[in-house]
């Protein structure tokens, strides 16, 4: 409801989003951020998509609570992720190629050397944003984007979240970039 708490990695998210679209004083306000995360992040008929590489929820990377089923593909971290990645790497691949996003904003520097340059089609280079690393390829019709994981413990301030968006932002705009993530994906057109 309206007295709903920002949740701290979709505000982050939520904050990218805005930023593709609104001015920093829009994108910054907290009521704003509540508001879109109630009536639109993540809906069926929203313009942006909300994506689990491996959608087991789990309390930490460290905790795996799902070996006590019995499955053999579930059995470790490592046996669910060999068992499913591929399968959903491949379904990713196939959503960008049906639906053509700008932009395909994949969260977690740990996929970034094995994950998601098979999803892109290539290897990423490195760009700054508030003194804070990304990295980005255009692949086709797609600009991808690897930022920090939302969860991840380093401290980014919200000014790093909007830059990230405003960044997305004048790429998706512009046609002079021209180049060779538990993780997540968010996609928008």
């Amino acid at each position: 409801g309206k007295k709903s708490k920002i949740q701290s990695t979709w505000g982050k998210l939520i904050r990218i989003l805005l930023a593709t679209k609104y001015p920093m004083k829009i994108a910054m306000d907290r009521e704003r951020v509540r508001a879109f995360q109630i009536e639109h992040f993540g809906r069926t008929n929203a313009d942006h998509s909300m994506l689990d590489l491996m959608p087991l929820p789990s309390g930490s990377i460290n905790k795996w609570f799902y070996s006590k089923l019995g499955m053999r593909h579930l059995e470790s971290r490592d046996a669910y992720q060999r068992q499913y990645r591929p399968q959903r790497i491949e379904l990713f691949k196939n959503l960008i190629a049906k639906h053509k996003p700008k932009a395909v904003v994949l969260c977690s520097f740990s996929h970034l050397r094995s994950v998601w340059p098979v999803l892109a089609g290539g290897t990423f280079r490195k760009i700054q944003i508030e003194g804070k690393k990304i990295y980005y390829r255009k692949g086709g019709y797609t600009h991808y984007f690897v930022i920090p994981h939302p969860a991840a413990r380093q401290s980014l301030r919200n000014e790093f979240w909007f830059g990230t968006g405003c960044f997305i932002r004048r790429t998706i705009a512009s046609k002079c970039i021209r180049t060779p993530s538990h993780g997540g994906t968010l996609g928008f057109n």
